[in-house]
């Protein structure tokens, strides 16, 4: 992401909300600085430009919840 869209945040929250899990997090990290000094090409991970990553982690400790 280059940048963060008006509403993007009410939206996530919307949807985040009922997220099942109370291990769940929702957020932003930034990128740029050291990030951005290696070359697209020199590893897996080519998107060096972007301004920000956005991501879901979830967890949960109820084995069962578990699917492969």
């Amino acid at each position: 992401m280059n940048e963060i869209p008006d509403g993007a945040i009410e939206t996530i929250m919307e949807y985040a909300d009922p997220l099942p899990s109370p291990l769940t997090i929702v957020g932003f990290e930034s990128m740029g600085g050291a990030i951005s000094d290696v070359a697209p090409t020199a590893t897996a991970y080519p998107h060096r430009d972007a301004a920000y990553s956005f991501g879901i982690w979830s967890g949960w400790t109820d084995p069962d919840a578990t699917t492969n």
